[in-house]
């Protein structure tokens, strides 16, 4: 959800590249007592379609009573164009400020639907929620010799979090046996991993450090 405050607050969006946007969205509105009472609900239905550019005003608030508070429920803008996409900016504008409340590329096909709980949610061209893992720069530096490891922090971007991980020496197996003594070999080997069993013979350490 959104709150705009009326008289004065409106929710837009501004087009940067003329595609097919489908628009709706559901208000409710309350007065400013307390508690506050809830009025008509608007009917506001669907915008007409969206072939242009620049900023089109979805949510506005001028028309309403000084001092009530306007709940955008829900908002859903949907990409009909057949090949066409779009940067899409979602704006709360008060008249003199703007607060950027979205902002990012919808695909034909895609939608980008603002819920109830205020989440922002972008749908693929088939119906899907879209996810993504940013996976920033990452630098790997291993050191295998004793006293030889010297960490340089990376100059090609600004590391946000370092993260450590030492192993110690692995068991012995069945070193000190001899080939011509299998039998003796084999015991050793058994007794090692009975002695091993459940545990890790090389168990790392991993430490966490923000740079």
């Amino acid at each position: 959800m959104k709150l705009l405050r009326a008289t004065t607050d409106l929710l837009r969006i501004n087009i940067a590249t003329a595609c097919d946007l489908r628009i709706t969205r559901s208000v409710l509105i309350a007065d400013s007592a307390g508690p506050p009472a809830i009025k008509a609900i608007p009917d506001l239905g669907p915008l007409a379609a969206q072939t242009g550019t620049g900023n089109v005003t979805v949510v506005d608030t001028s028309g309403g009573t000084s001092g009530d508070n306007w709940n955008v429920k829900e908002l859903s803008i949907y990409n009909a164009h057949a090949t066409q996409s779009s940067v899409v900016r979602v704006e709360h504008f008060d008249g003199t400020n703007v607060a950027i409340q979205w902002n990012g590329t919808i695909a034909a096909g895609e939608s980008l639907i603002l819920l109830e709980n205020g989440l922002w949610i972008r749908m693929t061209a088939g119906g899907i929620i879209m996810e993504s893992s940013f996976v920033g720069p990452v630098d790997v530096q291993a050191f295998t010799s004793t006293g030889a490891g010297t960490w340089t922090k990376p100059t090609s971007f600004t590391p946000k979090a370092v993260v450590v991980v030492a192993f110690g020496a692995g068991g012995g197996g069945g070193a000190g046996a001899s080939l011509a003594t299998a039998v003796v070999a084999k015991a050793a080997l058994e007794a090692g991993a009975a002695h091993t069993r459940g545990r890790s013979t090389k168990r790392p350490t991993s430490v966490r450090l923000r740079t």
